[in-house]
């Protein structure tokens, strides 16, 4: 008798918990971006040359003033014909990231990288990158973010 007392309760209470749930097995959560940049002239040419330079892909390397962990390395593949970075910067409690281009020995220029964190109901937080600054000047943050030297 108390078997049939318990069936409905426990099906009453499964049907409150599991209504007020996201589907979240179904569902792939929003993850933060990576950056992918590439060094240009004003005439949109890419900088970055293994033969010619005037800057050589294994040469450019970047870094944060407290040295964060920072993920930079070369984009390769894909039928690539130019040299592009990827990046994750660290993020920081300000929601900015100043990130030091070091290019070669004479020649270091400033990305500073803007983000918010972005709450979800599957799965962690992600950062949206709102703003990217060049050496002062803000760059459209659309697709390939192209760094005029």
């Amino acid at each position: 008798m108390n078997f049939i007392k318990t069936v409905p309760g426990s099906a009453l209470l499964s049907l409150i918990f599991l209504s007020g749930c996201e589907n979240c097995d179904t569902t792939d959560p929003m993850v933060t971006a990576h950056i992918t940049l590439k060094l240009v002239d004003v005439k949109g040419k890419n900088l970055v040359n293994v033969s010619k330079g005037p800057y050589y892909p294994d040469s450019v390397r970047a870094f944060v003033k407290d040295n964060s962990a920072l993920s930079f390395q070369i984009q390769e593949g894909g039928g690539l014909t130019e040299t592009q970075y990827v990046c994750m910067p660290p993020f920081l409690e300000s929601g900015k990231t100043e990130l030091f281009l070091h290019l070669n020995n004479q020649d270091t220029d400033t990305l500073l990288i803007s983000y918010k964190s972005v709450k979800q109901k599957c799965g962690a937080p992600y950062f949206l990158y709102t703003e990217f600054i060049f050496n002062g000047k803000s760059i459209p943050k659309a697709g390939i973010l192209k760094l005029v030297k």
